[in-house]
């Protein structure tokens, strides 16, 4: 009498055990940062956060980067630095390009110690992006979103690999960048000082809730035989 509560209990840990596996998935399927805190300087205009960082796995060790500044158009961001949890030793390994959609990029800078600007002042970064400062298409200004494609597939990196914070003093920020063309011409350091829960894709839930239906007719199935 007491087998289906067993059947039961193996189906049920089995479920869990599915729920976790898909759990550490979707925290690799896409991470947002938002730089909606202002650090130094003159705060941007507009509703925070300014900017906003968006990561999307897509095949293995490559991940989908969307930076979207969300300020007005005379607000231009001419340089962002963010982190990866890839080893300094291996970030040779990166590889980045931008799509050739949204103001196209000055220059991509990979290594250690990248402050982005003296004027920052949010620690230590690993990878950084410059933009134009010259008043002309590509400059990144207000309104703007910018689309790259980070490649290292030896690390075998998702977009996790880049829930990482600066280092040095300050530091503890998942990204920074300087703005520009504030009111009154000045200028200031928005950071992200939180890294937002990724979201699951749809692929995971939709297994999660297979899986779920499969484990309740099996049990039933047993019951009643």
């Amino acid at each position: 009498m007491k087998r289906p509560s067993a059947v039961l209990t193996i189906a049920g840990l089995a479920f869990g055990l599915l729920l976790a596996v898909a759990g550490g998935a979707a925290r690799a399927d896409s991470l947002t940062l938002n730089l909606g805190t202002s650090l130094n300087g003159t705060a941007p205009t507009g509703t925070a956060p300014w900017a906003t960082m968006t990561f999307t796995s897509t095949t293995a060790g490559t991940v989908d980067l969307s930076i979207t500044n969300n300020m007005p158009e005379a607000e231009y961001i001419p340089v962002l630095v963010f982190n990866t949890t890839v080893p300094s030793a291996n970030l040779s390994n990166i590889s980045i390009t931008q799509t050739v959609t949204g103001p196209q990029n000055d220059g991509i800078t990979i290594g250690t110690g990248l402050t982005g600007d003296p004027s920052i002042k949010a620690g230590n970064f690993n990878i950084q992006l410059d933009w134009t400062t010259a008043n002309n298409s590509n400059r990144f200004k207000g309104g703007k979103t910018v689309d790259f494609t980070i490649t290292d597939t030896v690390d075998k990196i998702t977009a996790a690999s880049f829930d990482s914070v600066s280092t040095g003093t300050p530091g503890g920020y998942y990204a920074a960048a300087k703005v520009q063309g504030i009111t009154g011409g000045k200028s200031g350091t928005i950071v992200a000082p939180t890294a937002a829960v990724p979201e699951p894709s749809s692929a995971v839930l939709a297994l999660i809730g297979l899986a779920g239906a499969s484990s309740l007719a099996w049990y039933r199935r047993r019951k009643s035989s």
